[in-house]
């Protein structure tokens, strides 16, 4: 498949290929995902560390299982949001962006997941699993306080057009 990058637009076709996120995309990066896991429980548990190519496949997999997968499929998630929905829609204090609420539980569930999936490689390297927790402890508060500064100023413009006539 080759994709031709000319101009603005070419760029954009290749991001939207690259990120715009699907059923289809999310099912292949969880079953890669589970995948990774299964290499890593194999690698720890069946060979404990005496083979030193499948040690190095068994790092390979941790790390596209527990990095590389999930900084994926949130970047995923940003850029669909961006691409799909106006700035309002996930700007705007709404039903909608209330949902980062649950989303909460879920990345704190996800991150949970993550690290029973791999617990054996965190457990021997004494880690632990830190995207979708820095995602549940920083990024959606982050997002939270972000939609509600931008509701407060929409607001208070709105407020400001009323009053002055405008």
């Amino acid at each position: 498949m080759e994709t031709s990058v000319k101009g603005n637009g070419g760029w954009l076709q290749l991001l939207d290929q690259l990120f715009l996120l699907s059923w289809r995309k999310l099912i292949v990066a969880l079953v890669v995902c589970g995948l990774a896991a299964g290499v890593v429980w194999t690698v720890v548990e069946a060979f404990d560390r005496r083979m030193l190519v499948l040690d190095g496949l068994a790092a390979v997999a941790f790390y596209a299982g527990t990095l590389v997968i999930p900084l994926y499929l949130i970047v995923g998630l940003v850029y669909t949001a961006v691409r799909r929905l106006q700035p309002k829609q996930y700007l705007l204090l709404s039903r909608w962006t209330l949902l980062v609420l649950p989303a909460f539980v879920v990345a704190v569930l996800l991150h949970n997941f993550v690290y029973a999936l791999f617990y054996p490689a965190f457990l021997r390297e004494d880690g632990d699993e830190g995207i979708f927790f820095v995602v549940a402890l920083l990024g959606i508060p982050i997002y939270l306080v972000v939609v509600l500064v931008y509701s407060a100023w929409v607001w208070v413009g709105r407020l400001r057009s009323k009053t002055s006539g405008h």
